[in-house]
C-alpha cells in the first residue's frame, strides 16, 4: 500500500513540476525577442499579422520541433531541452490572381515554388429571342477546382470562355470564345436561339491562340476544363417538362455535359447524348446550328464548349422533323494526374465519386465567380497560392538569441513592438 501511495505521489509531483516549469517559462520566455523573424528573407522587427503573410517554415539549430497554427496564428515549439536558436520565415506578396474574360489567352507565372489552387468557371450560352422578346438562358457554365505544385517561374496558360451571343433574327448568333457553337434563328418569323458558351481551360503549354480545340493532339498539356452551357432553346415549356422528368440538360459539366433535347411539336422529345471524357461534338468545340435551307420553324442553339463540346441538331435530326431543341453543354475535365484535391460542380447534373471525374451537382448559380457554384455570364479563372515549398526557401544565419523552455506558444501582439538588434 505504501509503495502504491509513493508511486501516486511521484506521478503527482511530476505533473506539478511540468506545470510549474511551463508556467515559469510561459511567464518569462514568451517574448518575440527570442525569435528571429524573416519576411521574404528580410529580417523584420515583428511577427506579421494574420492575413499579411503566409507562414513558410521554422528552422532551429537543435532537435527542437516548431510548427505554426494558422488558425490562431501562433507558434508551438516542443522537444526543447537545451539552448536553441530559431528562425521564423514568412512570405508576403500577392497570393490571389484573378483572370476575367478578355477574348484571348492569358498567362500566369508562379512567383514562388509551392502549391496553388486552380479554380475555373465555364461561360453561359446566350439568351434566346422568342416571339420577338428576349428569353433568359436557364443553363449555366460549370466549375472545376484542383491543386497543383508549381516551381518558381513556371508558366501556365489560361483561356477564359466567353458568353454566347443573344439570338439574332435573320442571322446566326456567335458562340463564346473557346469553343461555343453558333446558334441560329428559325428562318421563318421572330424566334432565334443563343450561341453556346465557351469553356474555360488551363494548359501548361501554349498552342496557337490558346483555345482548347488546338490541344486535340496534345491532351496531356490540358490541366483543367470547366464546360460552357448551351445557348437558350426556344421551347421553355417543353424544357421545363424535361427537367421535371429528371433529365440533366444543357449546362456545362462535370464529367458529363448536360444533354441536348430534340423536340417535335406533337411527338414530344428525345434526349440526346451527353458530352463526356472521351466523346461529344468535338474535342474543345461545341456544335453549331447547320446553315442548310430549312422549310419550316427550326431554330437551333449553339452547343457549349468543353473538354468535349455539346452537340447541336444534325442534318438527320432536321430531316426527321425535329424543329426545336436545346443543344448540349460541354464536359469539364480534372483528369490530369498533376492535379490533387480536385472536384467539379455543375448545375443540376449527374454526379461521380471517381477521383479523376469527381462531380457534385449544385443548384447554385452566380454571375460573380463563387466557389462550388455554376456561372452566369462570361467564364472566369482564379489562382490562389496555398502553401510555399519550404525547401526552396533560403535559410538565413541564426541570430544569437536563445530559447530556454520546454514548450512555448507565441501569439502575435500587434500592440507590442519588438526590436531585433
Amino acid at each position: 500500500m505504501m509503495k502504491k501511495n509513493l508511486l501516486i505521489l511521484i506521478v503527482l509531483l511530476s505533473v506539478l513540476s511540468a506545470f510549474l516549469v511551463f508556467k515559469i517559462n510561459k511567464k518569462t520566455m514568451i517574448d518575440e525577442e527570442n525569435l528571429a523573424v524573416y519576411v521574404n528573407n528580410q529580417l523584420v522587427s515583428t511577427v506579421p499579422k494574420k492575413g499579411e503573410a503566409i507562414y513558410i517554415k521554422s528552422v532551429c539549430d537543435t532537435d527542437a520541433k516548431a510548427s505554426w497554427d494558422n488558425d490562431s496564428w501562433s507558434l508551438l515549439i516542443n522537444n526543447l531541452n537545451q539552448k536553441t536558436k530559431c528562425n521564423l520565415y514568412f512570405y508576403s506578396g500577392q497570393t490571389v490572381f484573378d483572370f476575367d474574360y478578355t477574348g484571348g489567352e492569358q498567362n500566369f507565372i508562379a512567383p514562388v515554388s509551392g502549391t496553388y489552387r486552380l479554380e475555373i468557371w465555364g461561360a453561359q450560352g446566350g439568351n434566346a429571342i422568342i416571339n420577338g422578346n428576349e428569353l433568359e438562358n436557364i443553363f449555366y457554365g460549370g466549375y472545376s477546382n484542383g491543386q497543383i505544385y508549381l516551381k518558381k517561374d513556371n508558366q501556365i496558360f489560361i483561356s477564359v470562355g466567353g458568353i454566347g451571343n443573344i439570338g439574332v433574327i435573320g442571322n446566326q448568333s456567335l458562340g463564346g470564345w473557346n469553343g461555343g457553337g453558333n446558334g441560329d434563328w428559325d428562318h421563318s418569323d421572330d424566334d432565334a436561339c443563343g450561341g453556346g458558351g465557351g469553356a474555360t481551360s488551363i494548359q501548361d503549354i501554349l498552342i496557337g491562340d490558346g483555345q482548347l480545340k488546338n490541344y486535340e493532339n496534345n491532351k496531356s498539356a490540358v490541366l483543367m476544363v470547366a464546360g460552357g452551357s448551351s445557348g437558350m432553346g426556344a421551347s421553355p415549356s417543353t424544357i421545363s417538362s424535361v427537367i421535371k422528368d429528371g433529365m440533366y440538360l444543357s449546362s456545362g459539366g462535370g464529367y458529363l455535359g448536360g444533354a441536348g433535347v430534340k423536340i417535335k411539336d406533337k411527338d414530344g422529345y428525345i434526349v440526346g447524348d451527353n458530352s463526356n471524357q472521351t466523346s461529344g461534338y468535338a474535342f474543345g468545340q461545341g456544335g453549331s446550328a447547320l446553315t442548310l435551307d430549312r422549310s419550316f420553324n427550326q431554330e437551333i442553339p449553339g452547343g457549349g464548349g468543353g473538354y468535349y463540346g455539346g452537340s447541336a441538331l444534325t442534318s438527320d435530326d432536321i430531316s426527321n422533323g425535329y424543329s426545336w431543341s436545346t443543344s448540349g453543354g460541354g464536359s469539364g475535365y480534372i483528369g490530369n494526374p498533376l492535379l490533387t484535391n480536385k472536384v467539379m460542380y455543375c448545375y443540376n447534373c449527374k454526379e461521380s465519386n471517381e477521383e479523376s471525374t469527381k462531380t457534385i451537382s449544385t443548384t447554385c448559380s452566380e454571375e460573380t465567380p463563387t466557389s462550388n457554384c455554376a456561372k452566369k455570364g462570361n467564364g472566369y479563372a482564379r489562382i490562389t497560392l496555398v502553401s510555399i515549398d519550404e525547401w526552396g526557401y533560403t535559410v538565413c544565419k541564426f541570430r544569437e538569441v536563445y530559447i530556454l523552455f520546454l514548450i512555448m506558444k507565441l501569439k502575435n501582439d500587434s500592440s507590442k513592438k519588438t526590436i531585433y538588434k
